[in-house]
């Protein structure tokens, strides 16, 4: 799939955007919140910390999200952050009712901004054009590993990369 190719000057302004316009709907301050909390409590979470996560992502699937049992939430959630490096994060998480890989992308990212970055639509057309029919695994794997290259390109982390790319993306290229 071919890869629409940016410059760090040319994302800079989205990527400070997204703090001016994001920020002050709290979404920076929920974000560091959650990787805190995943930090000091050894990255497992409960149902309930999954659906308080869900919401922050998309509350779409809330009712979904409540179906996953407290304990099966707590050995899935350890494990796929345990192996989050490995690859096999992504598809762990999507074991769980109403988690997709996007929703599942923003887990991984809140575990570890400094090498994942959240999957998201707009982000997704500012890279590669238009939208899959479908966000899987391979979706996953085309658009992380290019956030990393971006990020390792212009000393971003993935996560400021993903932030610039949403902007990008929702505003098609053009500061508002």
């Amino acid at each position: 799939m071919p890869v629409r190719k940016f410059t760090s000057a040319e994302l800079d302004p989205f990527r400070r955007l997204y703090h001016d316009e994001l920020h002050g709907y709290g979404k920076d301050a929920d974000f560091d919140q959650w990787h805190a909390y995943l930090k000091e409590n050894g990255r497992v979470l409960t149902a309930a910390d999954l659906k308080r996560m869900g919401d922050w992502k998309s509350e779409r699937r809330a009712d979904l999200l409540l179906e996953n049992p407290d304990r099966v939430v707590k050995a899935v959630t350890k494990l796929a952050f345990e192996l989050a490096d490995d690859g096999y994060g992504i598809g762990l998480l999507c074991a769980l009712s109403g988690v997709d890989v996007r929703m599942a992308s923003a887990f991984l990212t809140l575990h570890n901004p400094s090498r994942f970055g959240v999957l998201d639509q707009f982000a997704w057309r500012a890279l590669f054009g238009e939208e899959p029919s479908y966000y899987g695994e391979k979706q996953w794997v085309e658009y992380i590993t290019e956030i990393q290259r971006l990020g390792q390109d212009f000393g971003w982390t993935p996560r400021e990369v993903d932030k610039a790319l949403l902007m990008w993306g929702k505003y098609q290229g053009r500061l508002p």
